[in-house]
């Protein structure tokens, strides 16, 4: 498996509460509806996994959270391992 980095391993500087996301990956192009896995650091400082639905979000509805995940660097890495295993799941790579 894939080594998981934190923003901070990254980039050097702590994430923008509210601003940073981090995308996991897309559905099949086959699969309806598309859309994608992503992370996001909440206002709350708390980590949130989400799918965004590709043809849903065009007339407002909201992105679906799938869970939440606790503050700092661990809780980061716990959020972006579970959005890259549903992305796995997705794809028939479990």
């Amino acid at each position: 498996m894939t080594e998981i980095r934190t923003h901070r391993e990254l980039y050097g500087t702590e994430p923008r509460a509210g601003v940073y996301e981090w995308d996991a990956g897309n559905t099949k192009p086959t699969d309806f509806p598309g859309g994608r896995w992503s992370v996001r650091l909440t206002e709350a400082g708390e980590w949130e996994v989400f799918f965004h639905p590709f043809s849903f979000n065009s007339q407002g509805q909201p992105d679906d959270v799938l869970a939440t995940f606790g503050r700092g660097e661990e809780a980061e890495r716990q959020a972006k391992a579970y959005a890259l295993g549903l992305v796995d799941q997705a794809w028939g790579r479990e």
